[in-house]
């Protein structure tokens, strides 16, 4: 048969109904009966409303509208779908003329990720839809075979823009059987990113606080606040809290975050800090560009630096991993324009051994330089520190200290066919008063000259096959550090303390702005860096530099190295990584982190390996450790995984210093993951533990987890080499 459309023309004339307006409507066969005042349409019929470029559709089997009532009836199977992507199916449904109200029977809601709403009767009225004797569940299913999971409930109520659910009488079910009851029950849907509510709860245990179970309430303030109490309840009945605070200013971040726990009894076998009342404080303000200038604000402080190491009571607590030791508060002020800055900070440092942990009040710096006239650029540099700590037990660190250096300098770049050249010259002025445990004080000065040529040659060029590119570029320079009157040997190098080993520093003739190092005589240095692409990714990136002091007039930690790096990605299956301070086998090493990662089929494997010999001289010993991993996949939601670290260092604690095997299960719903650890570490309170974790997810309701694991180990970044 034909189909006949009637149109917005026609259903306006007929009803003069401004309503319909909007509504197109399409169907094969339509009757109008002027004596009840309706109209009736079957077969594919279809009704389309247009509200502001967006599209509700409506399809059924028969619609009926009466003029008196200004409703529409659906009759047999129908389906509307929203203009914000929910799709809803019923068996019949009474709808007003906007199609914005509606009652609807025996239907299935469809939302945006896929969740459905099933119930007997619902009632829509704008965005709000009320379910009666209604399930709800993210999870597959079919007409044989029930969810995985899902919420029953007598009266669901849920806000489509607010995009929240909350349940009357809740019951959750796995393959419908009840597992628990809640007579009330709120939970966001899928894509909310922030609602006042419980979060996930933490469950741990150790000997000093008994069996703790944290139970985080998350509270949206407004658009840019929000707050997180976090109360432990624990078996030895002492009070513990964790509390976080976040606030987005018009132009910068703040953030405080502490937590508190009450002394424990005292017993034979408690910890000294265990009878004490243990705490941690961490507050970060960032300002961004307020009329040039920058100010950040950092405290950092624990009572011990081994509390975060056993309660998860901040972001350093990460499934009983340690991420680092010790603490670091901060204030800096910076000053910038296009040709000069400044920044002032100043630090305290809180370490494992708090005697010789540095203050340092403070560290000024600033530069300034002029435009490029083709003559060159100019700088003028000044750098003042002042250092103190209690006591000095490393023969490398000062007790006290202050250092003023002040240098002027002159540097061009000129190319040169495709080279870059890169001249510099300047005097510099470095004045030092210092001290260390039972040696007087020592007052140090000395004008120096500087001196570097230095030059990069960018080349490109492509494979054979034409498939793979290459660009890469060879770099090197020389310069000469000349005091110009008699120079000690001068070793303090507070910087090595606590700023790790940049690849690229061989390159740099002056630190300025770092602590103490210091670097006299004549030095080469040189070095490449290439990068393999194809049409998909970065297949290789490599570099490699030596520096290498003239007469070694002034030999120190890592200056005649050679340092480098690779990340080699041949497949999708294999990649490997290393970086190193000093080459194997050729030279002694320094450093050295190195890991391969393969994937074949199900099977994934994973190992590393990170020796540092006291680049950071305040570890007292070397480090040595190899890590270990393997996975399977199972099936296609089963996974074994295994890992392991195991200490290289003889005489240095256990030899494994953890293993652990886990189990997990996830598909488009659920998630469960459960496994056994061990760990060997040791560390004042810290004891070695065996334990579990295990961890839940419910897709739009929760993660569960807890256990009693402790996998405290100092190298954190071998674990599972990923």
């Amino acid at each position: 048969m034909k189909r006949i459309f009637i149109c917005v023309v026609v259903v306006f004339i007929v009803f003069s109904s401004k309503t319909f307006a909007e509504i197109i409507l399409d169907a094969k066969i339509i009757s109008i009966d002027k004596a009840s005042d309706t109209v009736s349409a079957s077969g594919e019929v279809v009704v389309i409303q247009e509200l502001n470029n967006n599209i509700r559709e409506l399809h059924c089997e028969k619609i009926e509208y009466n003029g008196k009532t200004k409703e529409l009836k659906l009759i047999g199977d129908s389906m509307i779908k929203e203009p914000t992507g929910e799709i809803v199916w019923a068996k019949s449904a009474i709808i007003d003329t906007k199609l914005k109200n509606a009652i609807i029977r025996a239907l299935k809601v469809v939302l945006t990720d896929n969740s459905k709403i099933r119930a007997e009767i619902g009632t829509k009225v704008g965005e709000i839809y009320t379910f009666e004797n209604a399930s709800y569940t993210p999870c597959k299913e079919s007409s044989c075979v029930l969810p995985l999971w899902d919420l029953a409930a007598e009266r669901v109520v849920y806000d489509v823009k607010k995009k929240a659910f909350i349940y009357h009488n809740v019951k959750l079910r796995m393959k419908g059987h009840t597992i628990a009851f809640l007579p009330y029950f709120k939970h966001p849907a899928f894509g909310i990113k922030r609602q006042t509510g419980f979060l996930s709860p933490i469950i741990n245990s150790n000997n000093d606080a008994g069996l703790f179970v944290g139970i985080p309430y998350y509270i949206v303030l407004d658009e840019h606040k929000d707050l997180k109490l976090t109360p432990f309840f624990n078996t030895h009945n002492r009070a513990f809290m964790s509390a976080k605070y976040r606030q987005s200013l018009v132009k910068g971040d703040f953030t405080v975050d502490g937590s508190f726990l009450t002394k424990a009894k005292k017993r034979n076998n408690t910890p000294i800090e265990e009878q004490k009342t243990r705490w941690h404080i961490n507050t970060l303000f960032k300002s961004y560009n307020i009329d040039n200038r920058r100010i950040t604000l950092k405290i950092d402080r624990v009572s011990d630096v081994t509390y975060k190491m056993k309660y998860p009571v901040s972001d350093d607590y990460y499934g009983g991993i340690i991420k680092r030791k010790g603490t670091e508060s901060k204030f800096a002020v910076d000053f910038f324009d296009n040709n000069y800055f400044v920044t002032t900070d100043s630090y305290i440092f809180q370490t494992p051994d708090k005697d010789t942990a540095p203050i340092l009040i403070p560290h000024f710096n600033a530069n300034y330089r002029t435009t490029d006239t083709g003559s060159g650029i100019a700088e003028v540099n000044s750098d003042v520190l002042c250092l103190a700590r209690e006591t000095s037990n490393l023969p490398e660190a000062a007790k006290r200290m202050f250092r003023t250096s002040n240098n002027i300098k002159w540097a061009k770049e000129v190319p040169v066919n495709n080279v870059l050249i890169d001249i510099s010259s300047g005097l510099r002025l470095d004045a030092y008063s210092f001290d260390r445990d039972n040696e007087l004080t020592q007052y140090k000065a000395y004008p120096i000259l500087e001196n570097q040529i230095s030059g990069f040659l960018p080349l490109s060029s492509a494979m054979s096959d034409k498939s793979y590119r290459s660009i890469w570029g060879p770099k090197a320079a020389v310069s000469s550090i000349e005091s110009l009157s008699k120079r000690k040997q001068l070793n303090v190098n507070e910087d090595s303390v606590f700023s790790s080993f940049d690849d690229l520093n061989i390159y740099q003739i002056n630190r300025f702005g770092m602590y103490d190092k210091i670097e006299n005589g004549e030095k080469i240095a040189a070095g490449i860096e290439n990068s393999i692409y194809n049409s998909e990714r970065r297949v290789i990136n490599f570099f490699i530099g030596k520096s290498h002091e003239i007469g070694n007039r002034n030999k120190g930690d890592g200056k005649n190295s050679t340092v480098g790096r690779f990340i080699i990605k041949p497949s999708e299956v294999l990649s490997l990584r290393s970086r190193f301070v000093g080459v194997p086998f050729v030279e002694k090493i320094k450093l050295l982190e190195s890991g391969m990662n393969v994937e074949i089929g199900k099977i994934s494997t994973g190992v590393g390996y990170l020796y540092d010999s006291r680049i950071n001289s305040y570890r007292k010993t070397s480090l040595s450790q190899f890590g270990l991993f393997f996975g399977v996949k199972m099936t296609q939601y089963w996974n074994l995984s295994l890992s392991q670290i195991i200490n290289m260092k003889k005489g240095h604690g256990h030899r494994n210093l953890s293993r652990g095997i886990f189990i997990d299960y996830k598909d488009e719903c659920f998630g469960l993951c459960f496994g056994v650890y061990t760990s060997k570490y040791k560390d004042k309170d810290v004891s070695p533990q065996t334990g579990f974790m295990i961890a839940i997810l419910f897709k739009n309701l929760a993660n569960i987890g807890g256990g009693n694991v402790k996998n405290h180990i100092y190298a954190s970044t071998l674990g599972k080499v990923a």
